[in-house]
């Protein structure tokens, strides 16, 4: 599964690392245009400088699920990158341990499956439809550090901003046709389809026994249908 990292010009700016050698050239005029789909995931990373240090922030680009790596240095790109891995697999476990569709003993597939994720094809600018979103994240967290004092404490993740931002609409203008879309609920649907093979304890039509439908998949009807288990038990 590819991976996609799109590095703003303030993160660039902002790591204590030569990425010279890690970016990739991308799109027209240097602007990336990002897409997950089925085999690829893509990630826009930003950093925003306050007052008590920098705050890096990341947009999945299907669900603008969004959430926020507080530093209190400048950090070095392989920080962020170790740290990004380390929030995005905590974020899955969340996601789906609350929803209920994973029990605790089943976090090991989830783990497995994010393992088998490629290394980072990073590239560099700010795709178009996350500028906005960019916008915002700089907007919410001024509004955060001036209502939560001492935010940056080792270990925690701001997590009451992460779960407050992705429970927003966010409008979307995607296959050119305005929508108000839900994070929360994009990066559940992707993450069950990515991450959770063999874990669907319902037959789909559509969908290979134990797996969950693909919602990058278009114009197609998805039902829980009787299996030949549950006809039998009758």
């Amino acid at each position: 599964m590819k991976l996609v990292l799109s590095l703003s010009n303030d993160l660039i700016n902002s790591s204590r690392s030569d990425l010279s050698g890690t970016i990739v050239e991308c799109g027209q005029r240097g602007v990336p245009v990002l897409q997950t789909h089925s085999t690829q995931i893509c990630w826009q990373l930003h950093s925003v400088a306050i007052d008590c240090g920098w705050v890096v922030v990341a947009v999945e680009a299907y669900s603008r699920y969004t959430f926020f790596i507080p530093y209190f240095d400048r950090p070095s790109w392989d920080q962020v990158l170790a740290d990004f891995q380390t929030i995005y697999l905590h974020e899955l476990y969340w996601c789906l341990g609350t929803g209920g569709f994973v029990e605790a003993h089943q976090l090991a597939v989830i783990n497995r499956h994010f393992k088998v994720i490629d290394d980072p094809l990073c590239v560099c600018g700010v795709d178009a439809e996350l500028a906005n979103h960019m916008v915002n994240a700089k907007r919410w967290l001024s509004n955060y550090f001036e209502k939560t004092p001492s935010p940056l404490v080792e270990g925690v993740l701001m997590k009451e901003l992460t779960r407050q931002v992705n429970r927003l609409a966010h409008k979307s203008n995607e296959d050119q046709v305005a929508e108000l879309i839900f994070p929360i609920d994009r990066f559940l649907r992707d993450s069950l389809f990515r991450f959770a093979h063999g874990l669907c304890d319902l037959d789909l039509l559509g969908c290979k026994s134990g797996s969950f439908p693909n919602p990058h998949r278009k114009s197609i009807n998805l039902y829980a249908v009787p299996s030949q288990r549950s006809q039998s038990a009758h």
